[in-house]
Parts: structure tokens; C-alpha cells; sequence
């Protein structure tokens, strides 16, 4: 049996695959689509980016 986690962070996902015993035995990462539409200013697409990165991870 394994336990999968996700880590939703500001820049991307990354999952990470358990055993029982805690021990990590797959991970990987995604990166969000990020823009920049003026400086010091950050968007993100949730609906589409996020989302399919999530989906690929899992």
C-alpha cells in the first residue's frame, strides 16, 4: 500500500509517492504558467494550467 501527497505551492506541484514506512519512492514536479502582465505583478490561469499539471502528476 502507498500514500500520495500533494504540495500545491505558488510556483508549481509537486507530488510525492510514500510507503508505509514514510519512505519517499516517487516524486515529481510541475510548474505553473505564470505572467507577467507589469512588474512586481504575478497571474496564474487555475482553470487550465493547474489544473492539467495536477492531472499529469497523479
Amino acid at each position: 500500500m502507498f500514500v500520495a501527497a500533494l504540495d500545491l505551492g505558488t510556483t508549481g506541484c509537486r507530488t510525492y509517492i510514500f510507503d508505509l514506512a514514510g519512505t519517499i519512492i516517487a516524486s515529481d514536479y510541475q510548474e505553473w504558467n505564470s505572467f507577467y502582465p507589469s512588474p512586481s505583478y504575478v497571474e496564474q490561469d487555475a482553470t487550465v494550467s493547474q489544473i492539467h499539471n495536477i492531472s499529469k502528476l497523479i
